[in-house]
């Protein structure tokens, strides 16, 4: 799978300095502090589920905080320990612009340069992967289970999803919907090959349930480009840069134990 353009990597690396990893990992350092073994052993997928809420962008944390939860459960500990709004709430707080290796864009300073007030957790295509590192850190550095590292990639395929299920490994995608090129983050948590079909943690369903979506349908959203429209002349995206932003595709972030 292809990785960014050494063009995009290149403006990610000068804008990693105004990323805060410390606010994340404090946060992490409280969750371990917090930990306590289920009563139960038995562990179900669906328990992790949350909704991000009606008509909102905070489908980015809502991911994460549900990929960091089963990762959890499945090591004993409590599945609903990390909520998704406290999660957003660090991931703000701990980006400091509209970063490329930053969290989240950045409400005040979008907000500056006209493009409204409705970011709230809108979440980078790099986010998910420097959020998780950064908790990830946290959690271990304070006494925690060890979570792992995230890898952010493109082009991903139907394989792919496939044999992250078949490692065990959790596994996020950006889907794309077509017209207004608006991102949706989902979780993989399962597939039938018997009706090709994925079964999907989805922040956007309201029900604690796996959602349902055939691969011919997935492939679609999820082999879109990102298609942006309305972002404005930021001095630290040149027009090759923003070409490279906006043609996203495939969009996939592996979670998995350090190699």
């Amino acid at each position: 799978m292809p990785t960014l353009s050494t063009m995009m990597a290149n403006v990610a690396d000068g804008l990693l300095k105004q990323r805060k990893p410390q606010v994340l990992q404090d946060y992490a350092a409280r969750v371990a502090g917090n930990l306590h073994k289920r009563a139960t052993d038995l562990f179900d997928l669906n328990e992790v589920h949350q909704y991000q809420g009606a008509g909102t962008n905070h489908c980015g944390p809502t991911t994460l905080a549900m990929i960091i939860n089963a990762m959890l459960g499945e090591q004993g500990y409590d599945c609903k320990t990390v909520n998704y709004y406290d999660l957003q709430d660090v991931m703000q707080k701990g980006s400091l612009a509209f970063g490329l290796t930053g969290y989240r864009l950045n409400t005040d300073l979008f907000q500056e340069v006209k493009i409204g007030d409705n970011i709230s957790g809108a979440t980078m295509p790099w986010g998910l992967e420097q959020a998780f590192k950064d908790f990830s850190a946290g959690l271990k550095r304070s006494g925690g289970p060890d979570l792992g590292t995230a890898t952010f990639a493109e082009e991903g395929t139907k394989q792919d999803l496939i044999d992250n299920l078949n490692n065990d490994y959790k596994t996020a995608i950006m889907l794309v919907w077509p017209n207004n090129g608006g991102a949706h983050w989902v979780a993989v948590a399962d597939y039938d090959a018997a009706t090709d079909t994925f079964f999907l943690l989805d922040p956007a369903n309201p029900k604690d349930e796996l959602s349902k979506m055939p691969w011919a349908e997935l492939s679609e959203h999820w082999s879109r480009p990102l298609g942006v429209t309305n972002l404005p002349d930021l001095p630290f995206l040149d027009e090759e840069s923003l070409t490279d932003l906006l043609t996203l595709e495939g969009v996939i972030i592996t979670f998995k134990p350090e190699s």
